[in-house]
């Protein structure tokens, strides 16, 4: 179940990502039929959720609209940077978004222990700066096309971000707790 929540979260950018590249005008309805999934994180006030649905608004409006197709031609560049926006924006705010999910898979005794705090600070800003380096990455891939593989970069991307938001946690935690002990010790 813990899956499929995080998964709700990201199903409208993996369709939107997928079918930007097939089907351009049928993009942006299906990625808003994703947010159906992630109707419970909206109500919850989800920060990633609201922003991403907001993303995806302007992006439409800029699509059908307004007929701007330059922003719809470099939108990696700009989904990336969405997402250094929201996990700088979060942490500006004191609202690490990491925070929000944690909060789904670990017990509410822990929610005000600062180590959970410190964590999702970590997590999110180790998660910014992986963003922005995507970003940089895009950045580069639009100023010198054909050099780097764009779909294999996603995939590095996105597997080292399931690798860091699992392992992390209960890596940082046993070590923050065994420096604790030891210095207690002394």
């Amino acid at each position: 179940m813990k899956f499929l929540n995080s998964l709700s979260t990201f199903l409208p950018w993996m369709a939107y990502g997928i079918l930007s590249s097939v089907f351009p005008p049928l993009a942006f309805p299906v990625a808003a039929i994703g947010f159906l999934f992630s109707y419970a994180n909206l109500k919850k006030g989800f920060i990633l959720e609201w922003g991403s649905l907001l993303f995806f608004i302007i992006l439409a409006l800029n699509y059908y609209v307004f007929k701007n197709q330059w922003l719809f031609q470099h939108i990696s560049i700009f989904t990336s940077f969405f997402f250094v926006s929201t996990a700088g924006i979060s942490l500006l705010i004191r609202r690490p978004f990491t925070l929000q999910y944690a909060r789904l898979e670990v017990d509410q005794k822990f929610w005000n222990n600062p180590l959970f705090f410190r964590v999702n600070q970590i997590m999110t800003g180790a998660l910014g700066i992986i963003f922005l380096g995507t970003a940089l990455v895009n950045l580069y891939r639009y100023t010198h096309p054909g050099v780097l593989n764009g779909w294999a970069i996603w995939f590095i991307v996105s597997l080292a971000q399931i690798i860091f938001i699992r392992k992390f946690p209960k890596w940082y935690t046993k070590r923050h707790l065994q420096k604790t002990k030891a210095e207690s010790i002394t």
